[in-house]
């Protein structure tokens, strides 16, 4: 089973498991590991997934590797989970007036989204 280790120096590594669909498990292992469960589940990548099954499609395994990648990002930037969970459902207007978490389903959304957490990193304006 994969873990999703966002340490790993070459993310190809994940192409394999997301071509085949991550683990139902790792999908549930991530989530039990945020406070914005509820709100990951909700986005349209997560809709058919259904409640017994064993792996996540390849659409939705890309989707919750986006997550994961803000998700350890922005951790890394606020400290603290509660800080992060605020962050990513908290509209921005440098986001269109979105929140991070809304645009995590498509890889346009996801660069926004990856480019504001540089900015603030950096402490740069957006």
């Amino acid at each position: 089973m994969l873990k999703l280790n966002l340490e790993m120096a070459d993310f190809s590594s994940f192409v394999p498991f997301i071509r085949n669909g991550f683990s139902r498990q790792c999908f549930d292992e991530f989530l039990s590991g945020t406070t914005i469960a509820s709100a990951i589940t909700r986005l349209s990548a997560f809709d058919n997934l259904a409640e017994d099954a064993k792996e996540l499609s390849p659409e939705a395994s890309d989707c919750l590797l986006r997550i994961a990648r803000v998700y350890a990002e922005a951790l890394e930037l606020f400290g603290e989970k509660e800080d992060v969970a605020q962050w990513m459902v908290t509209k921005s207007l440098t986001l269109g007036d979105q929140t991070p978490l809304e645009l995590l389903d498509t890889t346009v959304g996801f660069e926004l989204v990856y480019h504001e957490l540089k900015r603030l990193q950096y402490g740069i304006a957006g």
